[in-house]
Parts: C-alpha cells; sequence; structure tokens
C-alpha cells in the first residue's frame, strides 16, 4: 500500500530535505512508493523508506519533530492527521526517507 503525501508543504519537506515527520494510523515499515492523489487515481512521485518511531498520545510529544514535519506547530500536525480519521483512532510518528525520486516538478 503506497503512502500519501497530498499535503503540500509536507510533500515538500520530504522532496526538499530529503526526509519528514509524519503521522498516520495504521503501522508499517519497510520501502514503498509514496504518492498523490487518491486511492483510486494517484502519481507515484517517489520511492521511501518508512520507519515507525512512536505511538502518539499528546501533541506535546510531536514538538521536537515539528521542523521536520513540513507544518508550523504540533497543534496543527495533530489537527490535520485527526481531520483524516475518526476520532479516537491510535496516532503514529513515522520517519519517511526519500530513497529516490520518480517525478520531478
Amino acid at each position: 500500500m503506497p503512502i500519501f503525501f497530498n499535503v503540500v508543504d509536507v510533500r515538500n519537506q520530504l522532496l526538499t530535505y530529503g526526509n519528514v515527520y509524519t503521522l498516520r494510523h495504521k503501522r508499517r515499515d519497510g520501502r514503498d512508493v509514496a504518492v498523490m492523489g487518491t486511492r483510486y487515481s494517484f502519481t507515484v512521485f517517489a520511492d521511501v523508506m518508512i520507519e515507525e518511531v512512536k505511538p502518539i498520545y499528546a501533541s506535546w510529544e510531536l514538538v521536537p519533530y515539528v521542523k521536520f514535519s513540513g507544518l508550523k506547530s504540533a497543534e496543527q500536525w495533530l489537527q490535520l492527521a485527526k481531520s483524516f480519521y475518526t476520532k479516537d483512532t491510535q496516532l503514529y510518528l513515522y520517519r519517511v526517507t526519500l530513497i529516490r525520486r520518480r517525478m520531478y516538478y
């Protein structure tokens, strides 16, 4: 299953600096493809390595990682992540590292 990056600032963090910290609800690790679009129609833009860092329970836990997220604050980051999932979904912090770009824009 590819990892989606539809938030422009987050995608740009990955492409510009070679890594990004992101919150997701499914546990995963290993090599995958980074995509943008929808589940039914997406564009692959990079090969990436995904590493689980830790489960997240509160916004203060994100503070050391905000500058590597592409977002402005831990609160904004957690709110954005929760907008994609149901209220009580457990979120996990991942480090995604760029292996190879597949498209340039």
